[in-house]
């Protein structure tokens, strides 16, 4: 197959195809790169949660993500400024699973966009700083911050408690009634685990970027013309090509996991960067090392590395300012975009590389991270493969709302 795609590929620049042809802007080398996007069809394994892949956990999950309960509107009603806040309150399904604002709102505004949940399943490491290195330590985050949910881990032990169906479908789930539990605190942990084997599932189907691709790798050109518009598969060649977003936006959810100085000024609001996330994750009773994880030794491997990164630079100053590079798919319903929100628009992202402030105050940029220099043209180009080429199936409709029960 690869043999037919170069084939047709060359007798496109020798003049033998038609002039919108979908071969033209892609070397042999670029040819590469877009296989190489083609989405993943199922998340890899979480080992330190034993209930990830859980249909009935899921079912657990999908209700407590949605239910305004847990949250410190309902559990403590004396507080005449508490809300009612859930998961769905900041990623919401109707808006990508995020929320449309620049910084979330849940008991007050906090200093994060939203991030999309939709493929998180994917993810290495949670939130913007990477201070979780599990889906359910994540889901834990916002149920304890006073700006979000606004809760303690007890109050979650007796909601589960003291409400007979999440009770019920608690004790089915992990085999044990919450009361019974010798230790509160698990039954805090089990929520995360429910909530997370839920969000696994919120991982979005084929994008028009797949179907170009395995048509690409099948040498198939009608399907491929068929897939892209003729500008968004000059944006696609740009993508992978020369205006080097791939550095970053690698593999089949357009991330390398990683993160990265992007050249954004940072204020320092206590919880700054992945500097700070490192300290978290590493220290946290939550992650994949301790008590709560189901493999400590799976979780050790991945913290591994980030425990050499902390005795190889003890102040981590190479941690200032690093954001952790977010997935691409289905991008053009997540705005506003970064950390901070603080871009409305994805051609005010593209605007942003495409001439790079100075150095930023706080830490140090990407080495690799250059001026685009792209004429009008090119951005709208990128623009448009951004927002048709990775407009992604979502999830089934039945997981975008909130369920009649906490049970299959």
């Amino acid at each position: 197959m690869r043999a037919i795609a170069l084939s047709l590929s060359l007798l496109a620049a020798c003049g033998g195809a038609a002039d919108d042809d979908p071969w033209a802007p892609f070397s042999p080398t670029l040819q590469d790169r877009v296989i190489g996007l083609v989405r993943q069809e199922a998340p890899p394994a979480d080992p330190t949660n034993a209930f990830a892949d859980r249909a009935d956990a899921a079912a657990l999950g999908q209700f407590l993500y949605f239910d305004p309960r847990l949250s410190a509107g309902f559990l403590r009603p004396d507080e005449p400024e508490a809300k009612d806040v859930s998961c769905a309150t900041c990623h919401a399904g109707d808006l990508g699973f995020a929320d449309g604002l620049a910084l979330a709102v849940g008991q007050a505004e906090v200093s994060r966009n939203a991030p999309t949940v939709l493929n998180t399943a994917f993810n290495r490491w949670f939130f913007w700083d990477g201070r979780a290195d599990s889906h359910w330590a994540q889901a834990l985050g916002p149920l304890e911050n006073p700006l979000e949910h606004g809760i303690s881990r007890e109050e979650v032990v007796a909601f589960v408690q003291d409400e007979p169906e999440v009770r019920a479908a608690y004790t089915s789930v992990f085999g044990q009634d919450p009361s019974a539990e010798p230790d509160p605190a698990r039954v805090f942990v089990n929520v995360g685990k429910a909530i997370a084997a839920y969000e696994r599932l919120l991982v979005t189907g084929d994008a028009p970027l797949d179907t170009f691709a395995r048509a690409m790798s099948a040498g198939d050109t009608e399907a491929m013309s068929a897939a892209l518009s003729p500008e968004a598969r000059e944006g696609l060649a740009l993508f992978v090509g020369e205006a080097r977003c791939h550095f970053c936006h690698a593999g089949p959810n357009l991330t390398d996991l990683e993160f990265h100085n992007v050249g954004l000024s940072v204020e320092d609001d206590g919880l700054k960067d992945r500097r700070d996330g490192l300290a978290v994750v590493l220290s946290s009773p939550f992650n994949g090392v301790g008590a709560y994880s189901d493999d400590p030794t799976a979780g050790a491997r991945k913290l591994a590395n980030l425990q050499v990164y902390e005795e190889g630079d003890p102040e981590g100053d190479h941690l200032d300012g690093q954001f952790k590079t977010p997935n691409l798919r289905a991008v053009s319903l997540t705005a506003p975009y970064m950390h901070d929100g603080r871009f409305e628009t994805l051609a005010e992202v593209l605007e942003h590389y495409n001439e790079l402030p100075p150095q930023p105050l706080d830490g140090h940029r990407e080495e690799t991270l250059l001026p685009l220099d792209l004429g009008a043209d090119e951005l709208a180009a990128l623009e448009a493969f951004l927002e048709e080429g990775l407009a992604a199936e979502l999830p089934p409709a039945s997981l975008l709302t909130a369920p009649d029960s906490p049970t299959p």
